[in-house]
């Protein structure tokens, strides 16, 4: 979900806020008005003072001291730069260069307009450290409607970040009062804006604000108080029933206290709060329909509120009643299905189905836009058990289908608040026991006995002040719904068990129940991870759920497909390393698509491993096209996944491509090169060429209706980049979802693609995206490194040798006599190509008319030589292999000659000879 937050590197501070009353610096007394600002950035290595031990807090800040701050401040990685331009006035070498070409690179800092300069010994003045600081830190503002400050117009490139300062009150000034954006700033300023900014309130977010529509008004809400939209009430999705917030806007300042009674909203990750009409009118006109606000947790309003302190009683039930077992088409369920159900149930619904389809899917509708699904794959005799997870209060169509998509019928249900179930304890009830927790395929499963008496129980996760209770009714195990969890951590969670009589009831049938008393555990949460096993591609033998250190693991399948030898595996520290996979019963063989494959005809494939740390790990098998088989995750023994990630809390409903092509690109280019940024690599730039040939094959494939790296020719896109002009090797990355963070997200999920996106030879990417036919997206990633110019070899031969002479204790010179004989021979090899490189019998250096000694010899060349061969797609791989062959280090060669060439699918070919 997306979240702004302050500076990043302040977060684990928090913990540690000294309050020690020393003077940091010499000239920075506790009474200074910034000593607590300095001393926090001090303690947290930020800023530094002077050889004599001064910090010169009133010492005027220039733009290059106050972006190097800034940046490491913010926990922006700086690498160091290559010779390249920047500013016209940054020169390379300076000890600001790097910091001015990462602002550029990020979009912080620009040059002036007409003169591009950046002027780094200029003062900065406060308009513009304000705009470094919030672009830095991803700080979304936006115009205002009226002037922030009395000496800030509305419509001032500078308002904007004005605005927000305002709204957070980062700047002392009231909005009648000047703040003079002018103003140079000082280092003890600069100190205590970036100290403000990131010292928000424990609990505080920023995002957006809506409203309940009236036809809310008088039903319950998921604390089980009826909604009253006159009164100062909210929905979240996390925070405890009961807990106050301020709500601030920030466009215009105006505040108002809500107390939370309800859970939402839903379908929007930047909404963070929905709003009774009360609190909505008292910080922005209705007709708005949306706000920015920031919330921030208190203890309660100032002076009172009249917001209701107690739930309301239950809402008038529906009339009670039940569905036929053959309500749905081709579905047949084991037993009538209820009408109404409690807010947090967990309701199964079981049967068989009449479908060859593998899955069975159920969906519930609050209204015709918004769909929750549950699917469950059926067993091998057609029966399926489907959980069915009742979110909030109100009234749903409730509709079940074979497969995962369709049209069914609906029926429609009512859910009611927890107001409508009395719940009491009775210590004399037997309490459940055998707790127990594992993983199966990926996710958690709880279970427990109860007394053979009982037929309901109540699960309940608790996390300090966070809970969440689920009511099951018939079963003795569960999964849980992991999107309930969000802004949950990571650690230490307790699990409770109640068990109950109900005599086979629905729960609101009776309205009251009585708990034995809690059987509980304590676990350890972590992400929950998507797992992907291709039911119709191999066959499971064996895949482990969890791992520790030093212990090996092995995976094994039956494949139904041809499959890929190489496996794959993502590390805990987020690097790639490629595997061999293997079989006791068959060797791997070469597909038709020149890649090493074990056929569908093969058994017992196996993947091995062992990891060298205790922390989760994701292992992958594919196919020969390299789509995914098996990619699953595997977690540290002992914990367990219950944490949504991203994929868990997106909207999954299909979607239409956007027209606006440009914004995709820059949102996927701005995602790639932040998952590179957090790997220590360089931002890639987005190159036309490679974008055209991205595009083409995202069409070919929607259009051709494949999914694929070889298209129905058996082509690849390094195949065709040479009809878009591309000389240089290019690797691909394909995905198909719905929407461009997903399928980022699913692409650094996969090991191979990661791989891909994080090689640090590529230097440019391109993008293609293209609506298929199932509503979803494909898209299309393409890289490549930067061009070499061929046209002066010289240059490149000169290269290559002071490479090779760093590495050598004598000398060798080129000799142009052996150039011309070396690159004879290269473009004779790129010519013919007398053999498969590939296989190991092939010889460069040998062709069926003589070897390429022979043509030396023939040249001329008398004295003792010897003769090297390296191709590779990359210049700088084969230049490095160059250096470290063994053969060209022995100090009696003196003299060189070398031969490039590149072939027409990018792979650049070295022929080379040395004599004494």
């Amino acid at each position: 979900m997306k979240k702004i937050t302050a500076l990043s590197f302040f977060v684990a501070a928090f913990l540690v806020f000294s309050q020690a009353a020393h003077a940091v610096f010499s000239d920075v007394t506790s009474s200074h008005e910034y000593y607590e600002a300095i001393e926090y950035l001090q303690e947290n290595g930020i800023v530094e003072g002077y050889a004599d031990g001064s910090y010169r807090p009133d010492q005027q800040v220039n733009r290059a001291e106050a972006l190097k701050i800034i940046l490491l401040g913010s926990s922006v990685l700086v690498p160091e730069i290559q010779d390249q331009d920047i500013f016209p006035d940054v020169l390379y070498g300076t000890w600001y260069a790097k910091y001015a070409a990462k602002g550029r690179n990020l979009g912080i800092v620009s040059g002036d307009s007409g003169t591009g300069m950046f002027r780094p010994g200029d003062t900065i003045n406060l308009a513009e450290i304000l705009k470094i600081l919030l672009k830095t830190n991803r700080v979304e503002t936006t115009a205002p409607d009226e002037n922030p400050y009395a000496d800030v117009p509305a419509d001032a490139w500078f308002a904007p970040y004005f605005s927000y300062s305002f709204s957070i009150s980062l700047l002392p000034q009231t909005a009648d009062e000047d703040v003079k954006p002018a103003t140079p700033v000082t280092r003890g300023l600069m100190a205590q804006l970036m100290y403000q900014l990131a010292m928000k309130p424990e609990g505080y977010q920023e995002g957006k604000a809506s409203y309940y529509g009236a036809t809310f008004h008088g039903k319950g809400t998921a604390s089980g108080e009826v909604f009253d939209a006159s009164l100062f009430t909210a929905a979240h999705r996390t925070l405890p029933f009961g807990t106050w917030l301020k709500v601030r806007n920030l466009n215009n300042g105006k505040e108002t206290y809500v107390r939370v009674n309800d859970r939402g909203p839903y379908g929007d990750e930047n909404r963070i709060v929905d709003l009774s009409k009360a609190a909505f009118e008292a910080i922005a006109p209705l007709s708005q329909g949306i706000a920015s606000v920031s919330i921030t947790p208190v203890s309660g309003p100032p002076g009172g509120s009249s917001a209701s302190e107690v739930p309301a009683a239950c809402p008038d039930k529906p009339t009670f009643k039940y569905y036929s077992e053959s309500t749905f088409e081709n579905i047949t369920l084991n037993a009538s299905l209820p009408n109404t159900f409690l807010a947090d149930e967990v309701f199964f619904l079981e049967g068989s189905s009449a479908s060859a389809k593998k899955e069975v899917s159920a969906f519930l509708a609050p209204d015709a836009k918004t769909q929750f699904p549950f699917t469950s794959t059926k067993n091998n005799d057609g029966t399926f058990s489907i959980p069915v997870f009742f979110p909030d209060t109100g009234s749903y169509s409730l509709g079940v289908i074979p497969g995962d998509s369709g049209s069914s019928v609906v029926e429609s249900v009512t859910v009611l608040p927890g107001s409508c179930l009395t719940q009491s304890e009775d210590s004399g009830l037997p309490v459940p026991t055998d707790l127990k927790l594992s993983i199966s395929q990926g996710d958690l499963v709880i279970q427990w006995t109860q007394d053979p008496g009982h037929d309901v129980s109540k699960v309940s996760f608790i996390q300090g002040t966070k809970r969440k209770d689920y009511f099951v009714r018939g079963k003795v195990q569960l999964t849980p719904h992991y999107p309930d969890f969000e802004g949950w951590s990571a650690g230490d969670t307790q699990v409770q068990i109640r068990s109950a009589s109900l005599g086979g009831a629905s729960f609101s049938e009776p309205g009251a129940v009585t708990w034995s008393p809690t059987l509980s555990a304590v676990f350890k949460a972590e992400t929950h991870h998507q797992y992907i096993v291709e039911d119709d591609k191999v066959n499971v033998l064996s895949l482990p759920s969890t791992l520790k250190s030093g212990s090996p693991l092995t995976f094994k399948v039956d494949p139904k497909v041809n499959l890929n030898a190489a496996g794959w595996v993502i590390l805990p520290n987020g690097q790639t390393e490629d595997l061999t996979l293997s079989s006791p019963t068959h060797t791997a063989l070469k597909g038709t698509l020149g890649t090493d494959i074990f056929p569908a005809s093969a058994s017992d494939v196996r993947l091995s491993y062992t990891p060298k740390s205790g922390s989760l790990h994701f292992f992958e098998i594919n196919d020969e096209q390299g789509i995914a088989a098996v990619n699953i995750p595997v977690y540290t023994e002992n914990t367990y996944p219950l944490i949504p990630n991203p994929a868990d809390l997106a909207d999954l409903q299909p979607v239409g491509l956007s027209s606006d092509l440009g914004a995709l690109k820059s949102e996927m280019l701005q995602l790639v090169n932040a998952d590179r940024a957090a790997q220590g690599l360089a931002s890639l730039s987005l190159n036309s060429g490679l974008t055209q040939l991205a595009q083409a094959k995202s069409n070919d494939m929607a259009e051709r209706n494949y999914f694929g790296h070889w298209n129905p020719e058996g082509l690849t896109s390094n195949d065709l980049r040479k009809n878009y002009a591309i000389a240089q090797y290019v690797s691909e990355n394909i995905a198909r979802d719905v929407s461009v963070s997903l399928a980022e997200y699913g692409l650094m999920r996969s090991a191979s693609h990661r791989s891909n996106i994080l090689n640090e030879e590529w230097q440019r990417v391109g993008f293609g995206f293209t609506q298929d036919g199932g509503n979803g997206i494909i898209f299309v990633q393409i890289f490549s490194d930067d061009p070499i110019d061929f046209s002066d070899v010289a240059d490149l031969r000169t290269e290559v040798v002071s490479a090779l002479n760093a590495e050598r204790s004598a000398t060798v010179s080129l000799q142009n006599g052996l150039n011309s004989l070396a690159q004879s021979w290269a473009d004779k090899w790129v010519s013919e190509k007398w053999c498969d490189i590939n296989t190991a019998s092939c010889n460069p250096l040998t062709a069926p008319d003589g070897t390429f000694t022979d043509s030396l010899r023939d040249g001329g060349v008398s004295e003792t030589l010897g003769a090297y061969y390296r191709g590779d797609s990359s210049f700088e791989n084969a230049k490095m292999a160059i250096t470290e062959n063994t053969g060209m280090q022995d100090s009696r060669w003196k003299k060189i000659g070398i031969g490039i060439k590149q072939d027409s699918f990018g792979i650049i070919h070295f022929i080379i000879t040395y004599t004494e």
